[in-house]
C-alpha cells in the first residue's frame, strides 16, 4: 500500500514538474503581419491581419525610436476570418538604431472582467547604429586618411621584441 501511495505521488509531482517547465502560450489572435515596402530617412510598412478571434479595437501605436508614425492606422468591430491592412510610413527619432510599433488588440471576453489586452511589436532597423571600430577597420572599402594609415615602424617601440621567423625571441 506504502509503495502504491509513492508511486502515486511521483507521478503527481512529475506530472507538476512538466507542468511547470512548459513553455508559456504564443498568442497571435490578431494574426499579424508585417511587410517592410521601402526604406530610407522615412519607411513604409505595411500591416496585415486576419484575426482568429473578434477584437473592438485594434491600432497601431509608435514605439521606441519612432519619431512620426501617418497615418493613423486603426479599426473597429474587427471579425474573426476577414482581412484588414494598413500601410504606414515611419520616421526615426534623431540616433535611433531601430524603430518600433506595436499593434495592439482589445477585446471583452466578459463585461464584468478587464478587457483581453493583445500586443504584437515590429522593429525595424533605421541604419543608424553607430558601427564598431573593428567592424570600420575590416571594412577594405573604406580608405583611410593619409593621417591614419598603418606604417611598419622601423625601430621597434621600447619594451617590444621582434623575433626572427621561425625562432624565438632571446
Amino acid at each position: 500500500m506504502r509503495t502504491l501511495t509513492l508511486k502515486a505521488a511521483a507521478g503527481i509531482a512529475l506530472v507538476a514538474a512538466g507542468a511547470a517547465l512548459a513553455s508559456p502560450p504564443a498568442q497571435n489572435g490578431l494574426g499579424a503581419h508585417f511587410r517592410i515596402v521601402s526604406t530610407g530617412t522615412s519607411s513604409v510598412v505595411e500591416i496585415r491581419l486576419q484575426p482568429k478571434a473578434a477584437f473592438d479595437s485594434v491600432r497601431v501605436e509608435a514605439a521606441s525610436g519612432v519619431a512620426t508614425l501617418t497615418p493613423p492606422c486603426e479599426f473597429a468591430g474587427v471579425t474573426p476570418g476577414a482581412r484588414y491592412n494598413c500601410r504606414v510610413n515611419l520616421s526615426a527619432r534623431q540616433g535611433a538604431a531601430a524603430m518600433t510599433l506595436n499593434l495592439v488588440g482589445e477585446r471583452t471576453v466578459d463585461p464584468d472582467r478587464p478587457r483581453v489586452v493583445e500586443v504584437s511589436h515590429f522593429t525595424l532597423a533605421t541604419g543608424s547604429a553607430p558601427v564598431a571600430p573593428a567592424v570600420r577597420s575590416a571594412d577594405k572599402s573604406v580608405t583611410r586618411p593619409a593621417s591614419q594609415a598603418l606604417q611598419t615602424p622601423e625601430q621597434p617601440a621600447s619594451g617590444l621584441i621582434f623575433a626572427p621567423a621561425g625562432g624565438t625571441p632571446k
